[in-house]
C-alpha cells in the first residue's frame, strides 16, 4: 500500500468515527414530553364588555368564547376554563378543550384520548374515545378506531359504536353511513330512512333532504319519497320552499316538486326574514317566495339578514340594510360581520371595530383582533 495514503485513511476514520458518536448522541439525546413542548404567543388574548374595556386581562395563548359561564384558554401550552371574573375554574392541563354544551365539556388528554368534564373539572365520561363531539340533544358522537356511534351524558353507549359515519343530533334524528350509503335514526338507532342514499341531510321543515345518481330529492319522517331526485342542485325547505334547479338556473320550488317561478338565478339561498337572497348578470338582491323582488338586484354582494339587519356590498364597500333594503348604515366599510345582539365586527382602515345598529363606534379598532360577543363578552387580541 502506498505509504502516502496511510494518514489519509487515518484522517478518515476519525472523522466516520466522529459521525457515528454524533449520530448517537442525537438518537439518545430525550425530547421534552409533548405537554412541556409548545410555543407561546407573541400577543395575547383577553375579554372585554360591550363598552370596549379589557375586563379579563390578555394573558392567554388563545382562548375561546364563553358559553354556559365559562370559556376555554391556552395556558403555557395547555388548556383550561376560566369564569367571567377571570378565574381559572379548570386549571389548563388538557392537550384540547372545547365549549361546554348541555353541562359537559369534550377533553382531549396529552394520551391523544377524548372524554367529557363536568363545570367542577371532574371527569364524568373517561377519556377512552379516539374523538367525540358536543352533546346536542342528549346525545354525543363518539368515535372508537373507525366506527361511529352515539352515547348518552352518562357515558352510556345508546347507539352502537359500528357507522362509518355519522353526524350530530337535530330536531331528533342524524344521519348514518353504513357500506357507503347513508340514512337516518332516530335517538333509539332506529332507522327512520334506510342507509340507500349516497348522502343525506338534517331535517329541515319536515323534510330530509337526500342525494342518489348525483341528483336531489325529499323525504319524509316516514321515510317516503315526496319528492324524488329529479334535481342538479337542491338545498333544505324553509317556510314551504326550498331552491332547487334542474338545468343551469335557480329557483324556488313547492312541497311538490313543482317551481313556483321559472329559474333565472345563477345563485340563491333562504336568508332569513322570508326572503331569499339572488344573484343575476353579477347583482345581487332579495325576493319573496313567490319570485317577486322585494329589495332590487343592484348590489355586488349581500349577506343573510341575521339581528333584523343584513350587510350589502356597494361600489366595493361594505354597509348594512333593514328588512325593507333601506341602508341603515351607508357602505364604508372593507369588511363586516352580521349583527350579533345588537353589535357587529366592522373592518375599518384602522382595523377592527364594533358598531351598534345605529352605527356609532361601540368598541374602537384598538385590538390586533376581535371576536363576536358571546353571554356579554368578546374575545380579543392585544398588541
Amino acid at each position: 500500500m502506498n505509504k502516502n495514503i496511510l494518514p489519509f485513511l487515518f484522517f478518515l476514520l476519525l472523522i466516520i468515527s466522529g459521525c457515528q458518536l454524533d449520530s448517537a448522541e442525537q438518537t439518545t439525546k430525550e425530547l421534552p414530553p409533548i405537554e412541556e413542548d409548545y410555543k407561546e404567543a407573541d400577543n395575547k388574548w383577553g375579554f372585554i364588555d360591550t363598552n370596549g374595556r379589557i375586563v379579563i386581562k390578555a394573558k392567554y395563548d388563545d382562548a375561546r368564547n364563553f358559553s354556559e359561564g365559562l370559556a376555554v384558554v391556552l395556558k403555557k401550552g395547555k388548556w383550561g376554563f376560566i369564569n367571567r371574573e377571570g378565574k381559572e375554574v379548570i386549571s389548563p392541563k388538557y392537550k384540547q378543550a372545547w365549549s361546554f354544551a348541555e353541562g359537559l365539556a369534550r377533553i382531549e388528554t396529552f394520551e391523544n384520548k377524548m372524554g367529557f368534564i363536568d363545570k367542577n373539572g371532574t371527569i364524568i365520561i373517561e377519556p377512552t374515545y379516539d374523538e367525540v363531539q358536543d352533546f346536542n340533544e342528549g346525545l354525543a358522537r363518539v368515535i372508537k378506531g373507525d366506527d361511529f356511534g352515539f352515547i348518552n351524558t352518562k357515558g352510556e353507549e345508546i347507539i352502537p359504536i359500528k357507522y362509518q359515519n355519522a353526524g350530530k343530533f337535530e330536531n331528533g334524528f342524524a344521519k348514518v353511513q353504513l357500506k357507503a350509503k347513508f340514512g337516518i335514526i332516530d335517538q333509539t338507532g332506529k332507522e327512520i330512512i334506510p342507509t340507500k342514499y349516497k348522502k343525506t341531510y338534517p331535517i329541515s321543515d319536515g323534510l330530509f333532504r337526500i342525494q342518489n345518481n348525483k341528483l336531489y330529492g325529499f323525504v319524509d319522517q316516514t321515510g317516503k319519497e315526496i319528492i324524488p331526485p329529479i334535481f342538479k342542485k337542491a338545498k333544505d325547505f324553509n317556510e314551504g320552499f326550498a331552491v332547487a334547479k334542474k338545468e343551469a338556473l335557480y329557483a324556488l320550488i313547492d312541497k311538490s316538486g313543482n317551481f313556483v317561478f321559472e329559474p333565472q338565478y345563477n345563485q340563491m339561498w333562504f336568508a332569513n326574514e322570508s326572503l331569499w337572497a339572488v344573484e343575476k348578470n353579477g347583482k345581487f338582491g332579495y325576493i319573496d317566495n313567490t319570485g317577486n323582488e322585494v329589495i332590487q338586484v343592484e348590489y355586488q354582494n349581500v349577506y343573510s339578514f341575521s339581528d333584523g339587519m343584513a350587510g350589502f356590498q356597494y361600489l366595493d364597500y361594505w354597509g348594512y340594510m333593514n328588512t325593507n333594503g333601506e341602508p341603515v348604515i351607508q357602505p364604508q366599510f372593507g369588511l363586516l360581520w352580521p349583527f350579533k345582539d345588537g353589535v357587529a365586527r366592522v373592518f375599518m382602515r384602522e382595523g377592527i371595530g364594533v358598531i351598534t345598529k345605529k352605527g356609532e363606534l361601540a368598541t374602537p379598532p384598538k385590538f390586533k383582533d376581535i371576536r363576536d360577543y358571546s353571554e356579554g363578552l368578546a374575545r380579543v387580541q392585544t398588541y
